[in-house]
């Protein structure tokens, strides 16, 4: 029996999905019997699938690495965050701390073989794969997970996860507040004029970081933070009439081929 895997953990969490043609998967079947590392890469995909499933409560809990965490410590104490979006706290570099984060190589698609799943796979497993992980910096304070409440002086850092066998191309971070004015963390949206789309995210990332500590001038009441998972790139415009379409209370995905993600707090002073 080896302790070594073979298999990609890009191929496993296809094979969670039913993402694999059948002759891949008797090749990962074997492998899962030989390999008692590839078991356990199996059960910890099968757990974040799981936990990027329930409620925002429970994704929260998706706690960076040490090192990450500990280096937004850092920089949160050198440098406050400046309002607006434009606050520069780079963390350049963060991404290569997360020893136990798991990094995939995206698997061309293959279409030769005959395939378990119908052509609606993507946006349905990666609802399951998908998400964002806030973490609110006080003044002076150390981040932690964002709760019930946020002050209208916090800050939030943010990062973000992107698996599974349909990983996405690019991301957008908004919130809309009591004023019903909406508010971009990604991309950057400081003039009027502009009109700029997703940010590129990397495939197969869990828990990468981005690299602003950014303030917000929020209005108190309610607040709704969103990302929005997609496969092409999206206009601020685009989402912004959406958006006065729709309302703030939106669930869904702008685009067929995408996955919204809300999480709901409140500003308080």
């Amino acid at each position: 029996m080896s302790s070594r895997s073979r298999v990609p953990p890009a191929m496993l969490a296809a094979h969670l999905e039913g993402e694999v043609t059948l002759s891949e998967r008797a090749a990962i079947e074997a492998e899962l019997r030989d390999s008692a590392q590839a078991r356990r890469t199996l059960e910890q995909l099968r757990n974040l699938s799981e936990l990027l499933a329930a409620p925002a409560t429970d994704l929260e809990n998706i706690d960076l690495a040490s090192r990450v965490r500990e280096k937004t410590r850092q920089v949160s104490r050198e440098r406050p965050p400046r309002s607006r979006r434009g606050a520069a706290l780079l963390l350049g570099g963060l991404a290569a701390c997360l020893g136990g984060a798991l990094f995939f190589v995206h698997r061309p698609q293959e279409i030769s073989e005959f395939r378990e799943k119908g052509s609606d796979a993507p946006a349905l497993s990666g609802r399951r794969w998908a998400g964002m992980q806030i973490q609110r910096v006080a003044p002076h304070g150390n981040p932690g997970p964002l709760g019930t409440t946020i002050a209208p002086e916090d800050g939030l850092l943010f990062s973000y996860t992107n698996l599974g066998p349909h990983p996405f191309d690019y991301l957008m971070i908004f919130a809309t507040d009591a004023s019903a004015e909406v508010r971009w963390y990604y991309p950057a949206y400081e003039n009027a004029a502009d009109n700029p789309q997703s940010i590129a995210i990397a495939r197969g990332g869990a828990n990468v970081p981005l690299g602003e500590l950014v303030q917000q001038d929020f209005a108190d009441g309610p607040l709704s933070l969103y990302a929005l998972f997609t496969a092409r790139p999206l206009s601020v415009r685009e989402v912004e009439a959406w958006l006065k379409q729709h309302g703030p209370s939106v669930a869904e995905s702008p685009v067929a081929d995408g996955v919204l993600q809300r999480i709901e707090t409140r500003v308080e002073r």
